[in-house]
């Protein structure tokens, strides 16, 4: 299990700084990750947009990626 601070990056690319780890963790675009809100953890999925060249929750559009505590179980 990988938590951390999720980081956008500039030329599209996105990862996980790990808490406990010295090296970033990649994210892909369709990937299920869990969301930190208050004291639980929510199951989303990350998405890439082309269009605008923005990542994004699905179903979550509202919710800043860029900062945000995350889970990814292996």
């Amino acid at each position: 299990m990988i938590t951390g601070t999720l980081n956008a990056n500039p030329r599209g690319g996105i990862y996980i700084a790990d808490d406990h780890r010295p090296q970033n963790v990649s994210v892909k675009s369709g990937q299920y990750l869990y969301l930190a809100v208050h004291d639980c953890w929510i199951p989303v999925v990350i998405r890439f947009s082309p269009a605008t060249g923005n990542w994004s929750f699905q179903n979550l559009e509202n919710v800043n990626v860029n900062g945000q505590k995350v889970m990814l179980k292996n």
